[in-house]
């Protein structure tokens, strides 16, 4: 029996936060001393499931700066401050630059400053990206995660801004490059050495705005983990091609059927993909044409570019291994489009729920039961918050849990590094992912208590009638609509992971008001093998793989806007480039893993599209000028 008292005295007390003490971790020293002697941090792929060659590393020393926002020109009320309200802010002069350990948060003890961002505060970072040219080809600049809204400028000139602090997005920042190359070259026609300055500006009201947020609070304490602003993982630089491809969406059964959709910005020309064992042999292939796309429903891309076309196959592999936590065998793939290569992999496996030999609603992974043993997995860490200190740590966490004998771990409240899941994928680890949640302060009565002690507690609530609304922190429709666009990106961004076994959709009563229509759209966008189907007889279980759950005991989460040449100057940039105690070097990435050390890339990346336009609520998006010629952009160690 549950003991009422028992229960009702056991929730916490308000209290003040006790001091932080410093707690370090086996990897601490190491990624400190390596950066300071020029090693950037996280400088290994960040997807390995969408593999370019031509990639540069921008982590490592950058400048930053946190001001009041008033003396950026800023009027912050944080309940409706957003990316577009950061546009006009500018650069004070006389700033004192400082130097951050990218991509920790200033609020993590590894990025060297240690000061948590109030929603009063603008951060700011600047850095120098080395130009030597372009000659018909993109540059694009990524984020893989950058906490809360943000604006960018390359060489004085806005390239775009951002919303949403835990899924990736990008910007062709082609033409402020080549601006700053055409300045570079002598009258004989050489390329002069130069570089083009980068400046970003962040503004993150944690929860003193109605926003996703995860578990992050001001007022730390309880369940509550510190709060963190910024940059938070991987910035990069990838030169494309003008003709390539955006994104695919990959599925392979475990009766040897891969199917792909990959998608482009242009009709025209075949997608060729091949498929190689883990001893490197090509086991399959196929082509298909590049159509155009007449879908609009949100399609996964890792590019700036709007898709405008889609071509599908599929392609019969015999014999081919099913992919199990005792046996994760993962399957290299070749896609090829026009002078476009993708490195991506896939793992030929089906997870469903079904009743089993006495008629019980079992998971079943590849038509036979599997018990899920899970660790809630929240993803922190005492030296760099929601970053990890290294790819090793990750590593470590999830052999550990492997040999502890559990096979899933719940990421609870968190999108991790897209290397993360690689790794869950390679080394058999099953995932249970859960949404991102946020809203209004909630009540622990409604939203924690009274779920543990009935379930009814939460069937009670509606989502169409507002004091319901209310009642769960849901009341305002632009959250509804953020965490809405938050599920949906995640599911497109995550959904080509073997590893991924269910998404959570609701954490207890958290964000619950909003139950139907994520659970539908979960269940019929993230197909997993011929017998995917939801639970049987439930509501708040859904389906496996294509799942969706409810617990009790970038297309993306932001709104991305990118702009047209000369459109809007950078905040003061002469006042910006005084005073700068650092310059940060451009590193390569390290060489990615080949097929033979179990390295498989599935085409995939945040997604970009919905309803036939590029951006969500508040996105803006310019047709890309047309590239120059003239010169070649490539980026090297300094």
């Amino acid at each position: 029996m549950l003991d009422l008292k028992r229960v009702l005295a056991a929730i916490p007390a308000n209290r003040d936060p006790e001091p932080l003490q410093p707690l370090p971790t086996p990897w601490t020293d190491a990624v400190t001393q390596r950066a300071a002697a020029g090693d950037a941090p996280w400088n290994e792929h960040p997807h390995p499931q969408w593999q370019r060659e031509a990639v540069t590393c921008l982590n490592g020393y950058w400048d930053y700066a946190i001001l009041p926002a008033a003396d950026c020109g800023v009027t912050v009320a944080p309940s409706v401050c957003d990316a577009d309200d950061l546009e006009c802010a500018s650069l004070p002069a006389g700033v004192a630059w400082e130097r951050i350990l990218v991509p920790f948060s200033p609020e993590a003890p590894l990025s060297g400053v240690g000061h948590e961002l109030q929603p009063d505060e603008l951060l700011w970072y600047r850095r120098d990206l080395p130009v030597v040219g372009v000659r018909d080809k993109r540059v694009l600049l990524h984020f893989d995660a950058v906490d809360w809204a943000c604006v960018c400028w390359v060489g004085g000139q806005l390239v775009g801004s951002h919303e949403g602090g835990d899924l990736p997005f990008c910007f062709d920042i082609t033409d402020a490059v080549m601006r700053e190359s055409e300045r570079g070259h002598s009258p004989e026609g050489d390329m002069a050495s130069s570089s083009v300055e980068l400046l970003l500006c962040v503004f993150d009201p944690t929860d003193a705005a109605c926003h996703l947020r995860g578990k992050q609070k001001l007022r730390r304490g309880n369940i509550w983990y510190s709060a963190q602003s910024g940059i938070w993982q991987s910035v990069w630089l990838e030169v494309v091609p003008q003709v390539r491809l955006l994104g695919a969406r990959i599925s392979a059964d475990s009766l040897g059927l891969l199917s792909v959709r990959a998608y482009s910005a242009t009709a025209g020309g075949e997608l060729r993909v091949q498929v190689m064992a883990p001893d490197g042999a090509v086991v399959g292939e196929g082509t298909a044409p590049m159509m155009p796309l007449d879908e609009v429903t949100p399609v996964p891309v890792l590019d700036a570019q709007s898709p405008a076309a889609v071509a599908t196959l599929q392609i019969r592999v015999p014999g081919a291994r099913p992919w199990t936590p005792a046996d994760p065998t993962l399957y290299t793939l070749r896609l090829s489009y026009g002078d476009d290569v993708v490195g991506s992999y896939c793992a030929f496996r089906s997870m469903q729920v079904k009743p089993d030999a006495a008629g019980i609603p079992r998971v079943h992974l590849n038509g036979e039961p599997l018990l899920l043993k899970a660790v809630l997995d929240q993803g922190r860490w005492p030296d760099g918050l929601l970053t990890p200190p290294c790819d090793a740590a990750l590593i470590h966490d999830i052999e550990s849990m492997r040999e502890l004998g559990f096979n899933a771990l719940r990421k609870h409240m968190k999108i991790e590094l897209d290397r993360w899941y690689w790794h869950c994928d390679r080394l058999g680890m099953l995932v249970w992912q859960d949404m991102q949640a946020g809203g209004d302060a909630y009540s622990a009565l409604r939203v924690s208590v009274m779920p543990t002690l009935s379930l009814s507690s939460v069937y009670c609530y509606r989502d169409d009638i507002a004091k319901h609304l209310k009642a769960l922190g849901a009341a305002d429709a632009r959250y509804r609509d953020e965490w809405t666009r938050s599920c949906r990106d995640t599911v497109l961004y995550l959904g080509n992971h073997p590893s991924i076994a269910l998404w959570t959709l609701f954490n207890e009563g958290w964000d619950s008001s909003m139950r139907a229509r994520p659970a539908r759209w979960c269940v019929n966008s993230t197909p997993r093998g011929p017998s995917t189907r939801p639970a049987a007889g439930t509501t708040r279980a859904a389906a496996i793989s294509s799942a969706c759950t409810t617990t009790s005991g970038r297309w993306r989460s932001g709104a991305t806007r990118t702009m047209a040449a000369g459109t809007v100057a950078a905040p003061s940039p002469s006042a910006s480039s005084a005073g700068s105690p650092m310059r940060s070097r451009s590193t390569r990435f390290a060489a990615a893993p080949t097929a033979t050390t179990a390295m498989r890339t599935p085409t995939h990346g945040p997604p970009r599209c919905a309803n036939g336009s590029s951006r969500p609520r508040h996105s803006k998006s310019v047709a890309s000028p047309p590239t120059s010629t003239r010169s070649s952009l490539t980026w090297k160690r300094k």
